[in-house]
């Protein structure tokens, strides 16, 4: 894998490629699953549609992966082919059932020359997107992001991060602000 964070102790000058593990706590979405229902329950989706889905499964939850939905199961379930996961025999794309709740369209590029203290983003590691939350800017670029669910904090350059956003009711919401840290 090839990471665009780097694990940072801050009671040390070190720095580590930063992963998530199966077997490791990730960073989590913070929203309740009636919030989830919401946004997919207000979007149709047809067959050859670009998506991310939300991960429930233990290490992953609350991270996003790029997906194109296959096939509608039924009103709650779909079958879907991962951009960038692949199947046990490491050859192909994994494909998997998912419910609705757990999909959302592509988010749209939003334009952040930086971002600041405070903002929540999403970071590309581990081929997903893991929300955070900017804790500290260091210049050039860089950025070091808080993962509030598992406590870690990674060091990202501007390219590996998007801003946070939310779909509710059928449209994208970006997460306000929380202020300083």
């Amino acid at each position: 894998m090839n990471s665009l964070a780097e694990r940072t102790n801050p009671n040390s000058n070190k720095t580590t490629p930063l992963h998530f593990p199966k077997s490791s706590q990730s960073p989590s979405n913070h929203k309740s699953e009636a919030e989830q229902d919401v946004g997919s329950a207000m979007t149709d989706y047809k067959r050859g549609d670009i998506v991310e889905i939300c991960s429930e499964e233990e290490g992953f939850k609350g991270s996003y992966y790029v997906a194109t939905i296959v096939a509608q199961l039924d009103a709650d379930a779909f079958t879907i082919e991962y951009a960038t996961l692949l199947d046990e025999n490491e050859l192909d794309p994994l494909r998997e059932v998912v419910r609705a709740r757990n999909i959302r369209p592509a988010p749209p590029t939003v334009d952040a020359e930086e971002f600041h203290v405070g903002d929540e983003v999403e970071a590309r590691d581990n081929d997903g997107w893991w929300i955070g939350r900017v804790m500290e800017k260091l210049g050039r670029g860089d950025y070091y992001v808080l993962f509030e669910n598992s406590g870690e904090v990674a060091k990202y350059h501007r390219k590996g991060l998007r801003a946070h956003l939310e779909w509710i009711d059928g449209r994208w919401i970006r997460s306000p602000q929380r202020g300083m840290l």
